[in-house]
């Protein structure tokens, strides 16, 4: 993993914290082939668990790989909780999506832009406060 994601990871569980959540971030999550499944980050609020995969990026769209969408499913599914997209780009807060939230691509992986995150964060329904 990256220095810059390790730091963005940090940084949402910071922010999770500070909302009332106890949140975690799991070792290892980041691992490529290794990952083996694992979310970036577990949290609770109340009765209510997550887990969530980050992503972050200065570019105009971040790309989810079909296969790790399905991992999070299978994790989330083994566990009983609820599966989360958090994602950062450069200047725009963090928004909390559903995995319905993200558009399919042809191949089957998932997408979003920086201008639909963009708008979204201006959406109380997207925030940390609303997850």
């Amino acid at each position: 993993m990256s220095k810059k994601g390790l730091d963005k990871e940090r940084e949402l569980v910071k922010l999770l914290n500070n909302n009332g959540f106890q949140a975690v971030r799991i070792a290892g999550s980041g691992g490529g082939s290794k990952k083996q499944g694992k979310p970036d980050i577990l949290c609770i609020n109340r009765s209510i668990a997550y887990a969530i995969e980050l992503k972050s990026s200065c570019r105009d769209v971040i790309y989810i790989n079909k296969n790790q969408i399905n991992s999070l499913i299978r994790f989330c599914d083994g566990y009983g909780i609820y599966p989360l997209i958090s994602v950062k780009f450069t200047r725009i807060p963090f928004v909390f999506l559903r995995l319905r939230d993200l558009e399919c691509t042809d191949r089957g992986n998932r997408r979003i832009s920086r201008e639909t995150v963009r708008n979204l964060s201006k959406c109380e329904k997207y925030c940390v406060t609303s997850i």
